[in-house]
């Protein structure tokens, strides 16, 4: 009686478990939204390059890429913007890192 007792609190259990795993995945679906960086392209060192797409509607009504801007990040903080290419964002990220980062990240060879 105690084992038939054990076994059904701990399908119970399992099964609450499952549910709050459930949700959770739900809420990390959620989380996931676009933010407000843009599209992330590639990291550089320790900083990360994001793509910004400014948007503008065409005649029949649809919105469509007008142009896009590349910004270097560090962390949060933004350390620079208005670039045109990726290439120009990496190589200007690769002369922000410096010599001493460049050959710690392997990037000499860039």
């Amino acid at each position: 009686m105690i084992l038939i007792l054990i076994c059904q609190h701990s399908c119970f259990i399992k099964k609450k478990y499952l549910h709050l795993y459930q949700i959770k995945q739900k809420q990390i679906i959620m989380a996931t939204k676009s933010g407000t960086r843009g599209r992330y392209i590639c990291k550089v060192g320790f900083y990360d390059i994001y793509a910004k797409d400014s948007m503008k509607r065409n005649d029949k009504g649809k919105d469509i890429v007008g142009s896009t801007e590349y910004i270097i990040y560090h962390a949060k903080k933004v350390i620079e913007k208005g670039f045109k290419t990726k290439d120009l964002a990496v190589s200007k990220s690769l002369n922000i890192l410096g010599d001493k980062y460049r050959t710690i990240y392997n990037l000499n060879q860039i």
